[in-house]
């Protein structure tokens, strides 16, 4: 069966990855053994090939990975409250976001629009602040919208906490401790870096692809960290067992936090949810983990073509990492293949 299992992924990757990316990086673990772990695909013209040790741009990763993992740490220490305003905390006053929750920021529940280019109105954490404040006229806990402004604030808010900047905070709360050795902010350039799109910034390789995170220095709360596939696992591994977060506070962040607005989010991770008459705006982002999963399961998804899946039932998991956007961020076919790809890696367990 085992070889059967291997045999049909090797199959619908080769048959269908070259339509969503030019190659990918996929590990599955199950009870805390690897047990795929394999690279596809090369890009002929920069004498590029994928292997297990390519770094990988994670978008939207960096908002479970990074954030919700320090959000559940100041939790756990008695710094915050879920239900503590900004006013509350102390980061701002006298502002239109003054009430806005950290339950209500890292449930995606805020009301504020899906993105903005932050740093057409200016390039630091000042005037991104300041154009978030500008934006915002909703009222907490009464839509669903999946928004990098939230986890940008997420990331501001961090910084005050912690009183230091977000990359050296995650270095010290995360990287350091689990001993990860090729996941980062500002990654130094190498030829492990698989470039991403082709933009007025030239082919973007080790420069992160997300513009309000690079015009932050490539340091934000919603993008901007760099990996490869050994890292994560060891990541997502010792996250699922209670070994960077307390148990209760994994059980809290990945269990439905906005079934109320007909939604999907947890704190931080995407919840499969049996799909509602009225769905959420974000409802669909859900979508990448496929038909196979028991509700319950958890995940999320990066705008460069990378996922993270988890079935805490039986406690497996499955990391897919890609950039699909090169050479262009136009090619929508990553949707189609990452929900096959995790039908065929879950139907039989």
């Amino acid at each position: 069966m085992f070889n059967d299992f291997l045999y049909r992924i090797n199959k619908i990757i080769s048959e269908n990855y070259r339509k969503a990316t030019y190659g990918l990086t996929l590990g599955i673990v199950k009870n805390r053994k690897i047990i795929y772990k394999n690279s596809f695909g090369s890009i002929d013209k920069l004498n590029f090939t994928y292997t297990n040790d390519t770094i990988y741009d994670l978008a939207s990763l960096t908002k479970p990975i990074i954030i919700t993992t320090l959000i559940g740490k100041l939790l756990e220490n008695g710094k915050i409250s879920m239900e503590d305003n900004l006013k509350t905390i102390g980061f701002i006053k006298n502002s239109n976001i003054d009430d806005i929750t950290i339950k209500s920021l890292i449930t995606h529940s805020t009301g504020f629009v899906p993105t903005y280019p932050l740093y057409l109105t200016g390039r630091n954490k000042k005037s991104y602040l300041k154009t978030i404040d500008m934006l915002y006229n909703g009222e907490i806990y009464k839509k669903e919208i999946y928004s990098d402004l939230n986890f940008i604030l997420l990331g501001f808010i961090i910084e005050y906490l912690y009183n230091d900047t977000l990359d050296n905070i995650a270095l010290n709360e995360i990287i350091r401790p689990l001993n990860l050795k090729n996941i980062s902010y500002k990654p130094e350039y190498n030829d492990l870096i698989a470039p991403t799109e082709k933009t007025k910034r030239g082919i973007l390789r080790g420069k992160v692809h997300d513009e309000n995170s690079y015009y932050l220095g490539g340091v934000a709360g919603h993008a901007g960290l760099f990996s490869d596939i050994n890292d994560l696992i060891i990541f997502v591994d010792k996250f699922i067992h209670g070994e960077i977060l307390k148990t209760k506070t994994v059980d809290i962040f990945t269990t439905l936090q906005n079934g109320y607005l007909h939604g999907v989010f947890g704190c931080g991770w995407m919840i499969k949810t049996p799909k509602y008459e009225t769905p959420s705006e974000a409802y669909g982002y859900s979508n990448f983990m496929g038909d196979y999963l028991p509700y319950g399961s958890f995940g999320h998804t990066g705008f460069t073509g990378t996922s993270i899946v988890v079935n805490k039932s039986n406690n497996m998991f499955s990391i897919l990492l890609t950039n699909r956007v090169y050479p262009t961020k136009k090619n929508r076919d990553i949707l189609h293949f990452r929900r096959i790809l995790n039908n065929t890696i879950f139907m039989d367990f």
